[in-house]
């Protein structure tokens, strides 16, 4: 999670840490899987199918949204948003890599 800079609020740390925490598994499982691969999450978030050398201009963020039942991202601002309402993996997968086909 060195790519990203966490943007935990006050009211919400709990259920945002676990966010992070099922966001991390998921990562882990996109190394080794045939159907999403690291770089589409990348390039969903970023608009770059890999890291630039040089570094992207700004920090990348990850943002939370309690409203939200699918991932979406600010290319722009080099932003993912992730939902809170999941805290299984499963459900996570299921509506993350939705999001990633409808990019």
């Amino acid at each position: 999670m060195k790519l990203f800079l966490i943007n935990y609020s006050v009211n919400d740390r709990q259920k945002e840490e676990e966010a992070v925490e099922v966001f991390k598994q998921y990562l882990k499982l996109c190394e080794g899987d045939n159907v999403q691969k690291l770089e589409d999450v990348l390039q969903f978030f970023s608009g770059c199918s890999q890291v630039p050398v040089t570094g992207f201009p700004t920090q990348a963020v990850l943002s939370f949204d309690k409203n939200s039942s699918l991932p979406s991202a600010s290319t722009c601002s080099i932003e993912l948003f992730i939902p809170l309402k999941f805290s299984s993996l499963d459900d996570f997968k299921t509506h993350m890599n939705e999001a990633l086909q409808h990019q």
